[in-house]
């Protein structure tokens, strides 16, 4: 018989009395758990399975599939990177039909990719850290024109296409390759601020000139092109030019892209007002 408890702190851990299915061994990763590691794993697994739900399961032949077949890679997906999260909340995206992430859907996937980053803290790779800094970077200086991917996400795809163009016999360093890509960054906003390329100028802040805004926006360009290259290309991807045309890569841009509208959201929320027509921006 099981002896009666007096105390809760009397049971030091939980333990499977029956072999876990893969979903809960990837997400929980003990056959043994101590109980003050019990809410963040019941936390984790709660998230991978409304993650399934939204990317995987859905309507088929006038009833509900839940195609439990698909969980077990989704929970290795997201074990190895919490940003897989991101991914499927893409897949859900073009599931719906949907030409933007809507703001809600931004907002919690970001509580998500929280939540799973409190279970797997460990894990290498592209961080929500790193995605969070680097879209931080470049919204102080860039807005989207059109609300889409593309334009969401401008700056990084012409930070990565100048990396991949650079000759590295003449252009292998961090130095010279973050002036290479700080010049694609700079040449791209000229553009932008001509009105010959997709997006906008960030907008002015408080009483800033025009003169003073563009000053702020290129000191940031700066910054944004010396954290790509130093902290992203070398330090996370390890210089792997693959890496920029592979799923490294898409994670973050996928990540950003929600970081992104979760600003643009706070944004307009903390004005009380709706967010701007697509053609809708301040002088630059």
């Amino acid at each position: 018989s099981i002896p009666l408890l007096h105390e809760a702190d009397e049971l030091d851990e939980t333990v499977f009395f029956d072999a876990p299915h893969h979903y809960v061994n990837d997400m929980v990763g003990y056959g043994r758990l101590p109980l003050d590691r019990l809410l963040p794993r019941l936390r984790g697994l709660i998230v991978a399975y409304m993650i399934h739900i939204d990317s995987n399961a859905g309507q088929k032949q006038g009833r509900f599939d839940y195609r439990w077949h698909a969980i077990p890679p989704l929970a290795r997906n997201l074990s190895s990177n919490t940003l897989w999260a991101s991914a499927y909340l893409k897949k859900w995206q073009r599931t719906q039909g949907l030409d933007s992430i809507p703001y809600a859907h931004a907002r919690l996937y970001q509580q998500y990719i929280e939540v799973l980053d409190e279970l797997f803290p460990h894990q290498g790779g592209v961080r929500m850290s790193h995605a969070r800094q680097l879209t931080e970077l470049y919204r102080q200086f860039y807005r989207h024109k059109r609300r889409n991917s593309n334009s969401y996400l401008r700056p990084i795809t012409v930070a990565s296409r100048a990396i991949l163009d650079a000759d590295p016999r003449l252009f292998g360093d961090k130095e010279s390759l973050t002036e290479v890509v700080y010049g694609e960054v700079r040449g791209f906003m000229d553009r932008v601020a001509a009105g010959s390329a997709d997006g906008h100028p960030s907008r002015r802040i408080n009483n800033e000139t025009k003169a003073e805004a563009w000053i702020r926006r290129v000191a940031a360009m700066k910054a944004f092109a010396d954290y790509f290259v130093s902290t992203i290309y070398f330090d996370v991807l390890g210089g792997d030019m693959a890496a920029l045309r592979g799923k490294q890569l898409n994670l973050l841009k996928n990540t950003c892209e929600i970081i992104y509208l979760d600003a643009e959201a706070t944004y307009w929320q903390e004005r009380n007002a709706a967010p701007e027509d697509e053609e809708e921006n301040n002088e630059s």
